[in-house]
């Protein structure tokens, strides 16, 4: 079952404001699907990655922290640990 969770005071109206007018003037990439692919009759969208935004690193680490807390408080799963070996490009664990 899904759980919905808010966290309305997570960003200040300034603080949006100054994320939207940043990325405003970012330019976007494609919006791709699973596996970089493109099919426009499926999605058709430009996106701005805000962690390569000059000035809007701060927006991450936010992200991080609140992803962190949500998960803690609200679906009681905290990571305080590497509990698995972090496994890529086929490397066999």
């Amino acid at each position: 079952m899904l759980s919905m969770h808010a966290m309305p005071e997570a960003f200040s109206v300034a603080e949006c404001d100054a994320i939207v007018a940043a990325i405003s003037q970012a330019p976007t990439d494609p919006a791709l699907l699973v596996g970089r692919n493109r099919d426009h009759n499926m999605r058709s969208a430009d996106l701005v990655w805000t962690d390569e935004v000059d000035g809007l690193g701060w927006v991450m680490d936010r992200l991080i922290d609140l992803v962190r807390v949500a998960n803690r408080d609200h679906f009681g799963f905290d990571l305080t640990a590497k509990a698995y070996p972090f496994c890529s490009g086929g490397t066999t664990c």
